[in-house]
């Protein structure tokens, strides 16, 4: 259980951190906040499509699973961010706005498990 506990620190950290970066970078270009948010959880879903793919082919574990798709995707992803950024909007009443982010986080996020899943089958 501890070895868990760690994998799954060890990745979230690593994750958070990197969608600090992703947010921080979007910022630096002048870009709304919901295109960092979005980058990270498109991102996020690429990733862990491919990552439960090799842990899966390669019969890595179940430390790797967790590090990778709980603690790393974890971090990365920001559906709590995504949630509160929809609220704001919402409170903002600029639905198209509202109905744009859900449908693009939503969509892209789907298309990008599933190419995650695609590519890395193709691979390994």
């Amino acid at each position: 259980m501890l070895w868990n506990i760690c994998a799954v620190g060890a990745g979230g950290s690593i994750g958070a951190v990197l969608r600090f970066l992703i947010s921080k970078a979007g910022s630096h270009f002048g870009l709304d906040v919901i295109w960092g948010t979005l980058a990270a959880n498109v991102l996020g879903g690429l990733i862990i499509g491919a990552a439960l793919e090799i842990v899966l082919a390669r019969n890595l574990g179940e430390n790797a699973r967790l590090f990778l798709a709980v603690g790393f995707c974890g971090g990365l992803t920001t559906f709590s961010t995504f949630s509160m950024d929809n609220l704001r909007i919402l409170e903002d009443e600029l639905y198209g706005k509202l109905a744009l982010n859900i449908g693009l986080n939503v969509t892209l996020c789907l298309i990008a498990v599933w190419a995650g899943i695609k590519l890395t089958k193709a691979v390994v």
